[in-house]
C-alpha cells in the first residue's frame, strides 16, 4: 500500500476517532433540562441540602445584604428562611467574592455573562436587601414585609408576586423599570425614587407613599378603578406625577415641589399645593 494511502486512512480514523469523542463526551456531559431544574428545586430547599449543580457557601450573620454585579444581568432572587446563614447560586465559587462594608455583606458578581443568575439566600429573617447592576426578573420570599433597594438597574419587568409580602419599602436610584412593576398581594408600598422612573401596575392598596427626587412615577390606567386608602406624595425638583382617571382615593398628603408635573384632579391637588 502506498505511504499516500497509508496517510489518508490513517488520517480518517484519527478524525473518526476525535468526532466519536466528542460526541461520548457531550452525551456524557449532557444534562436534561427536565432534571437540571428539578435537581435545583431540591437543591435550593434549605442550605444544608446536596448541591449538585448550585455552588454554596456560608455567610456570616447579617441584616442587610447586597448584591452586586460588575456587568448588567437578570437574577431571580429566593430569599430562604434557614438556621444558616448562607447562599446559593448557578455561578463558580470563584466568580462571586463575599466583601463587607459598615451596611453589611456584599456579594459581588465578577463574571460577565448573559445567562440569568439565580440567587438563593439563607438567613432565619431578612430586613434589607440591595441590588446594584441587576434586573429583579422575580423575586420569591415567605416574609410579610421587606425592604428592598435597586441601583442602577436600567431595564426589564419585575415581579413580586408572593401572597406572604404585605408591605414593602422600595427605593430607586439612578434605576428605571420599564415596565409595569406587578406588586402582587401587597397592601403597604412605600417608594423612595432618586433621579429614577417606575410604573406600577394597577390595584387596591391601604397604603401607598411617594417620595420623587428628579423622578417619574406612575399608574397605569386600568380596565377598572384603583382604589388607595391613604396616598402620600412629596416632590422635588423637577418630578412627574401620573394617575389614571378612575382612581379612589380616600385620603391624601404630601406637597409638590414648583417643578413638578402632574395630571391629578383638582380634588386631590388641592391638597398637595401649600
Amino acid at each position: 500500500m502506498k505511504l499516500s494511502n497509508k496517510l489518508l486512512i490513517g488520517l480518517g480514523v484519527g478524525l473518526f476517532t476525535l468526532i466519536l469523542s466528542i460526541v461520548v463526551v457531550a452525551n456524557v456531559g449532557g444534562i436534561d433540562s427536565q432534571e437540571y431544574w428539578k435537581s435545583m428545586e431540591n437543591e435550593s430547599k434549605n442550605f444544608s441540602s446536596e448541591s449538585k449543580y448550585l455552588k454554596a457557601s456560608k455567610l456570616k450573620t447579617y441584616s442587610s445584604i447586597k448584591l452586586n454585579s460588575e456587568h448588567h444581568r437578570g437574577v431571580q432572587l429566593h430569599l430562604i428562611k434557614d438556621e444558616t446563614y448562607g447562599f446559593k447560586s448557578n455561578s463558580e465559587t470563584n466568580e462571586v467574592e463575599v466583601l463587607s462594608d459598615k451596611n453589611g455583606l456584599i456579594l459581588n458578581f465578577k463574571t460577565k455573562s448573559y445567562h440569568h443568575l439565580h440567587v438563593y439566600l439563607y438567613a432565619p429573617h431578612f430586613e434589607n436587601v440591595t441590588l446594584s447592576n441587576l434586573n429583579l426578573d422575580n423575586l420569591v420570599t415567605s416574609e410579610d414585609s421587606l425592604k428592598l433597594n435597586f441601583l442602577n438597574a436600567s431595564w426589564g419587568s419585575y415581579n413580586i408576586e408572593n401572597e406572604s409580602l404585605k408591605s414593602l419599602d422600595l427605593s430607586l436610584t439612578n434605576s428605571s423599570i420599564d415596565n409595569t412593576f406587578k406588586i402582587g398581594n401587597l397592601e403597604n408600598l412605600n417608594l423612595k425614587l432618586t433621579n429614577s422612573s417606575i410604573k406600577l401596575q394597577p390595584s387596591t392598596l391601604k397604603g401607598l407613599a411617594v417620595q420623587a427626587e428628579n423622578s417619574r412615577f406612575a399608574i397605569e390606567e386600568p380596565n377598572g378603578p384603583t382604589t388607595i386608602s391613604s396616598l402620600s406624595v412629596v416632590t422635588q425638583g423637577k418630578s412627574t406625577i401620573s394617575l389614571p382617571n378612575k382612581i379612589s382615593v380616600d385620603k391624601i398628603e404630601g406637597n409638590l415641589s414648583d417643578s413638578t408635573s402632574t395630571n391629578l384632579p383638582v380634588f386631590l391637588l388641592k391638597n398637595l399645593i401649600k
